[in-house]
């Protein structure tokens, strides 16, 4: 395999871990010595993918944001940001954080959530009135608090506390196809891990499929393999 793409949470980063297990850095090293590049796809932003892989941050691909972001050595490889009419209609609502490359962008009123969005998040937050004063792009838009709104946007996940949205056509497949794109790579030579639901799209991608076992049915299902932890991959590579 030339290309093997994993999921973070619940896949590289088992339930309750705050960073990457000794023997998960060992096998991401062991995939490289083989030969094969290496990306992780989340839904998080790139920084905190960053932070959390700092010893691979100059060798590997990072796809965050639920797939609106691709970046290799600091560089864009693939983005599709939100649209910045979009972006203004939530304006109007009560509490948000918009995630940028580096920076996240926080608005709300009430200092203790801002609080902590800022540790949550580890310091990268401004603080905005408005939508109006960022002026990067941004990939992922939270809001606090159910809605039935959809802004136009893809809502990629929802739940009675947050609403998370990225635009229109973005999921962690369409972003592995672009990056089999740049590289140049045949479906026949990747490998993707998951766990999630939202891992399915880049499941079916793949010229080989594993999940990990605490996967919903659904996710099992598709994929060719079901594995105990991810460094089973690593092992029979």
């Amino acid at each position: 395999m030339k290309l093997i793409i994993s999921d973070l949470d619940g896949t590289l980063l088992l339930k309750g871990e705050i960073k990457l297990h000794r023997l998960t850095v060992s096998a991401i090293e062991k995939i490289m010595d083989k030969g094969a590049i290496f990306c992780v796809a989340s839904g998080r932003n790139y920084a905190e993918l960053k932070r959390l892989l700092g010893n691979f941050d100059d060798k590997i691909y990072f796809i965050a944001n639920d797939g609106a972001l691709i970046v290799h050595k600091e560089e864009t490889v693939y983005e599709t940001p939100i649209d910045k009419a979009k972006l203004k209609l939530f304006d109007a609502e009560k509490n948000f954080v918009a995630h940028g490359k580096y920076l996240s962008f926080v608005k709300s009123d009430e200092a203790r959530f801002v609080r902590q969005i800022k540790e949550q998040y580890f310091g990268h937050i401004v603080r905005i009135e408005g939508t109006n004063e960022i002026d990067e792009p941004i990939y992922k838009i939270a809001l606090y608090g159910k809605t039935d709104k959809d802004f136009g946007l893809e809502k990629i996940y929802c739940d009675s506390s947050i609403c998370e949205y990225t635009e229109k056509g973005i999921n962690k497949g369409n972003a592995v196809s672009k990056l089999m794109e740049a590289l140049k790579i045949n479906r026949s030579d990747v490998t993707v891990i998951g766990d999630g639901l939202n891992d399915i799209e880049m499941l079916k991608l793949a010229g080989k499929s594993y999940v990990i076992a605490s996967a919903p049915p659904k996710v099992k299902k598709i994929a060719d393999c079901v594995i105990g932890e991810f460094k089973d991959v690593a092992d029979n590579l």
